[in-house]
């Protein structure tokens, strides 16, 4: 089936992935809580750092919540459990805007509301997509992804402005409308294209012979290559999160201007939408790993040239570091589907990005406490290019894709000919 086909009898679901990673909790709660923690501390005294940590619980708990997210969408479909979810992280947000002074209550809120919004992430949705793109998996992965970089991009200035005038309490209310109002037609998309000729398929909306193909969860756990997969994508985690979230102040301490700095900042958000999309593109044309190695190789050249070069190559360096951040998800998805297929796709993802969150949630604490005890973030910058060639390195070692892959590919031309 060519990649024209695929993407006509799928655009839907695209659109229904696209929109539900665009408000999922990994994008429109991510790119706007930040701009909560001064509100939330001038009315309630709070210290940042307090703040913070309840974002950490709440991320922590996203970790522990995506292996059990993802078992659920392979056992009841995506539909239902994107739709509930959804539901959730709307009122979650309505919730938060009845917040107390009692800290221990916002902490309780925020976690809280990571756990009804579990079923937001890519987890879910890139169930979606492996079941419906084949050939143009790749680019059709890249599209629905980049729906956080959109988020990213267009979230924090449309929300700034209106927080400002109207309050944190009434923001949160917003964030959760609009949740609301887009979930019905994410739902309805994904119920109205459910793939056609599928027989075997249950009440729930799990697929039929496709989606049997593949290895069993306890196959997948004692393979090799789920292990390298694992170590690989906690080292990305490791060196990117930390140095994404330090960024500016890495550069104001350089010698940037804060203006320039911020700009830079917002060449690495342009670059994560570009990358998810291109990263799509190569994956679908050339063997998985090796992108994986060169993009993670060329990202340790920019922390390389950031820390040799300083603010002269600041602009490259930040480029590399968003395409690799619009990457990684990407090739999480990809890699999970072609090497163990889709019979327990959303379990194994979930632990891998359980795995990826972990890494991403430490990591700007490991660069704070080298900053303090170091004055400088230099060697945050050569950690982080050890570990991304560490990455490209495991990446050169992972194997072929399997044999039930070209079954599976017949199948899943077979099951949806004459769909159109």
């Amino acid at each position: 089936m060519s990649h024209k086909v695929e993407f006509k009898r799928g655009f839907r679901v695209l659109v229904a992935a696209f929109l539900g990673i665009s408000i999922g909790i990994t994008s429109l709660y991510f790119y706007t809580v930040g701009l909560f923690i001064k509100p939330l501390q001038a009315e309630f005294d709070w210290s940042r750092s307090a703040i913070s940590s309840a974002i950490l619980a709440g991320a922590l708990v996203l970790a522990a919540t995506s292996p059990l997210v993802g078992a659920l969408a392979d056992r009841f479909g995506v539909r239902l459990v994107a739709g509930l979810s959804l539901l959730g992280l709307s009122g979650g947000f309505f919730l938060l805007s009845g917040t107390s002074s009692s800290f221990v209550g916002f902490l309780l809120l925020t976690i809280l509301l990571h756990v009804l919004g579990a079923g937001t992430t890519p987890v879910v949705f890139t169930r979606m997509i492996n079941q419906w793109f084949d050939r143009a998996r790749g680019l059709a992965l890249g599209i629905a992804l980049a729906g956080t970089g959109i988020t990213g991009a267009l979230a924090p200035r449309l929300i700034a402005g209106f927080l400002e005038e109207h309050g944190w309490r009434t923001s949160y209310q917003l964030l959760a409308l609009v949740i609301l109002l887009l979930t019905p037609l994410v739902i309805i998309l994904i119920k109205r294209h459910v793939p056609a000729g599928k027989q075997n398929a249950d009440k729930a909306g799990s697929t039929g012979v496709v989606d049997s193909l593949g290895l069993t969860f306890d196959e997948v756990i004692k393979s090799k290559t789920f292990w390298m997969m694992a170590f690989l994508f906690f080292c990305v985690s490791i060196a990117l999160g930390g140095i994404v979230i330090h960024l500016v102040p890495l550069l104001t301490d350089a010698g940037v201007p804060v203006t320039r700095a911020a700009t830079i900042a917002g060449a690495l958000g342009a670059s994560v939408i570009l990358g998810r999309v291109l990263t799509g593109i190569l994956l679908d044309r050339y063997f998985a790993p090796r992108i994986v190695m060169t993009l993670f190789s060329i990202t340790a050249g920019g922390c390389i040239a950031l820390a040799v070069g300083g603010a002269d190559l600041a602009v490259f360096a930040a480029v590399s570091l968003g395409f690799s951040m619009g990457a990684e998800v990407d090739f999480i998805g990809y890699m999970v589907a072609r090497y163990f297929g889709l019979k327990v796709y959303g379990e194994v993802y979930g632990l891998l990005y359980a795995i990826f969150i972990l890494g991403m949630s430490f990591s700007p604490m490991l660069v704070g406490f080298i900053y303090d005890t170091q004055r400088s973030y230099d060697c945050a910058l050569w950690l982080a290019a050890g570990l991304l060639i560490t990455a490209s390195v495991a990446a050169t070692r992972l194997p072929a894709f399997p044999s039930f892959q070209q079954e599976q590919e017949v199948l899943f031309n077979v099951e949806n000919r004459g769909v159109a």
